[in-house]
């Protein structure tokens, strides 16, 4: 696992904005309590150096945050952990939805990050394909990539072969086009199917449990590369 310390309101404003826009569930715990609280960030402020979480389920933590004890924050996504440590209510509010409370930007947020199990979400520009086939199946199946890490992916496909896939199914062969340049060739799992009704097409997550030749790096520097931009066009 990586670990860095992130200390300057810029990173610590782009992390909060990233939870913020995908919703991600976030996990408070307060110092004197054992009890885990469960809000989302709904709005991170760089200019006054601060940001805004949901009211607290259970409602018990309404309390406790209006009493001013401090607590540490928890958010785990795409194979990250972020953990923002010490932090207290310095201004509470209710809108239309509810009770909302306000966080002071950190000194410093701990992330730690799972090198091999980080996921990004691949733009819609870069059009990343891949090519499979499972042991029963002759037919070659072509699918966008949606989502990927070194270690899994989540594609989606316009029909389904026959015999149609299913969980657990061996992929003897995928090449993924990650460019006209570069390929990463390997063998998969399938983990999940779901169909989506509104154009008929299917979603596939695969595990990659075997990556040839030079794949892992190859694989790994792709990520970091979507990851870095994704990051700077925050500030643009």
């Amino acid at each position: 696992m990586t670990y860095r310390i992130l200390k300057t309101p810029e990173e610590h404003y782009s992390v909060l904005r990233t939870i913020q826009d995908n919703r991600y569930p976030t996990t408070l715990t307060f110092h004197s309590h054992d009890q885990e609280y469960l809000t989302q960030v709904i709005k991170a402020d760089i200019a006054n150096r601060c940001f805004y979480i949901d009211e607290l389920r259970p409602p018990s933590g309404h309390k406790l945050a209006a009493s001013g004890e401090s607590f540490d924050i928890v958010t785990k996504l795409n194979g990250v952990e972020i953990i923002i440590k010490g932090s207290s209510i310095v201004g509470a509010g209710k809108s239309e939805t509810g009770q909302f409370y306000k966080i002071t930007f950190p000194s410093e947020v701990l992330y730690l990050q799972r090198r091999h199990a980080f996921r990004v979400d691949i733009p819609e520009e870069s059009e990343v394909f891949v090519e499979f086939r499972g042991d029963e199946h002759q037919s070659t199946t072509h699918a966008e990539v949606l989502d990927i890490s070194a270690t899994g992916c989540r594609l989606k496909i316009k029909k389904m072969p026959e015999p149609p896939f299913e969980n657990g199914d061996h992929i003897p062969f995928f090449n993924f086009k990650i460019s006209q340049n570069i390929h990463v060739e390997g063998e998969a799992e399938v983990r999940f199917i779901s169909e989506v009704e509104e154009d008929a097409s299917f979603i596939i997550g695969l595990q990659l449990t075997e990556l040839f030749g030079l794949g892992h790096r190859t694989m790994e520097r792709f990520v970091n590369e979507i990851q870095r931009e994704a990051r700077k066009q925050r500030f643009e």
